[in-house]
């Protein structure tokens, strides 16, 4: 038994780069499109499938929820949402013409991906899907994997650092590294506060929303710098 817990320790540990690892290969190594694509794809459905064959495995997780405490989840959702968007849009704004300089970068990533004819529908359907998803992996079963073998702070840090290794490599695509390293940093900061808002309430729901509300903040701003 103790074997079992050890294989399924060093298994989970070996999953919390999954992302970054991917990001690393569909950003960094590879351009054609659908190579692009395939590693995507390859790299999301074994996280999909990771935290499902663990938890049947053995691997002890709380039970999935977003119904509970919904009314509290829907508002540190929405707030915390629109406050870290304001956040990031007076920052763009302030500094818009520095990151004019940026946008050639964008459309090269986005024409890789296969999504600028489809910007708006790619854009909403990611923010929406994409979000949830990441609050399923990395606050449901990476942060709560976690804390089954450390203090809840100590998981949600350790957690929320593997979660922000994959958005520098990101970052990094379309601008320096000083300030992909910021921006990401900030990100990180952002899954703590979704942590918090998940141990908070026992629910994705109000981290989903805010993670959401996010991700088309920063899609709008891809979409100013593109035209």
């Amino acid at each position: 038994m103790r074997n079992k817990i050890k294989i399924l320790w060093l298994l989970f540990s070996v999953t919390l780069i999954i992302q970054f690892v991917g990001n690393l290969l569909y950003f960094v190594v590879f351009n054609e499109t659908h190579i692009v694509q395939l590693v995507y794809g390859v790299t999301k459905i074994t996280m999909l499938a990771s935290p499902i064959l663990f938890y049947f495995a053995g691997f002890k997780l709380p039970r999935f929820n977003l119904k509970h405490n919904i009314s509290l989840s829907l508002i540190y959702g929405v707030i915390t949402g629109l406050i870290m968007s304001g956040l990031i849009l007076a920052i763009y704004f302030i500094f818009q013409p520095f990151f004019g300089q940026f946008a050639p970068n964008i459309l090269i990533k986005i024409a890789d991906f296969g999504i600028l004819k489809y910007y708006w529908p790619a854009a909403i359907v990611i923010s929406v899907l994409h979000s949830f998803f990441e609050e399923y992996y990395w606050r449901w079963y990476a942060v709560c994997g976690l804390s089954t073998k450390m203090a809840n702070l100590n998981s949600i840090l350790l957690g929320n650092f593997f979660f922000t290794l994959h958005h520098y490599i990101i970052l990094s695509q379309f601008v320096p590294f000083y300030i992909a390293f910021l921006f990401g940093t900030c990100v990180g900061f952002g899954g703590v506060i979704w942590s918090h808002i998940y141990k908070r309430t026992g629910s994705l729901l109000g981290s989903w929303i805010s993670h959401t509300l996010v991700d088309l903040c920063l899609f709008t701003i891809g979409y100013l710098l593109l035209n």
